[in-house]
């Protein structure tokens, strides 16, 4: 049997407070009672109380004992642009994407606030793909890396454990749809602040040579040992 309440008067002497009942509920087993309770309360509480021993009793999982995520990274060429006075206010002029590098702090910042643009949401929770890949997918963080001097849109991805090859087919896709019209649409409508003026950085570009490579293909594309083309 699992109660729970609260404590009338229970500040700052437990010893002298009320326990008012809320809810009961029985169970089964003292496995079933305490899984359940794990399961409702979290694991910081069965910390809180003290109960690492009931946990492992109950066979549940210690936090000595989780795993670290399996962290993959997807790499993709950034467009950036400039306003171009010759248009009007919404075109912009492409330019050559080594500028990049010299701003890179002020980008990254700026992706970090279009990241928390929508609160605290992990973009992860935007994901309705297969359930097989939700259940795998703990979060999806946009962010840029410096690869040889050159700036490149990087997303990582931390998982429960690795995807099949149509898994991560599918969030590639996903992630190309981010890029495209999701995050990175409104992500390159605003400008982003610098010495050099107003840069406006697509992690999206519709040519041939645009791509989207996990770490691995990405390592390839670099050294020139495989032609690598581009994604639609």
């Amino acid at each position: 049997m699992i109660t729970a309440g609260s404590y009338e008067g229970a500040f700052p002497t437990v010893d002298k407070a009320y326990f008012e009942p809320e809810l009961s509920k029985q169970f089964s087993s003292f496995d079933a009672a305490i899984k359940n309770l794990y399961e409702l309360c979290g694991e910081d509480f069965m910390d809180e109380v003290n109960m690492p021993d009931i946990g492992e009793y109950a066979g549940l999982p210690q936090k000595n004992d989780l795993s670290e995520p399996i962290r993959t990274k997807f790499y993709c060429p950034l467009t950036v642009g400039i306003d171009d006075p010759e248009e009007n206010e919404f075109e912009y002029a492409e330019t050559d994407p080594s500028i990049l590098a010299s701003h890179e702090d002020i980008i990254r910042d700026a992706v970090e606030a279009e990241t928390h643009r929508g609160g605290d949401k992990d973009m992860s929770e935007y994901f309705h793909g297969s359930e097989d890949v939700r259940e795998k997918l703990i979060s999806a963080r946009w962010d840029i890396e410096n690869v040889g001097g050159t700036v490149y849109g990087c997303i990582h991805a931390d998982l429960t454990e690795p995807l099949t090859e149509d898994e991560k087919e599918e969030l590639r896709g996903w992630i190309l749809g981010q890029n495209s019209d999701g995050w990175g649409e409104g992500f390159e409508q605003r400008p982003v602040t610098t010495p050099d003026g107003d840069l406006y950085i697509s992690f999206w570009d519709s040519g041939d040579d645009y791509f989207l490579l996990d770490d691995e293909e990405f390592e390839q594309h670099l050294s020139g040992s495989q032609q690598m083309g581009g994604y639609e």
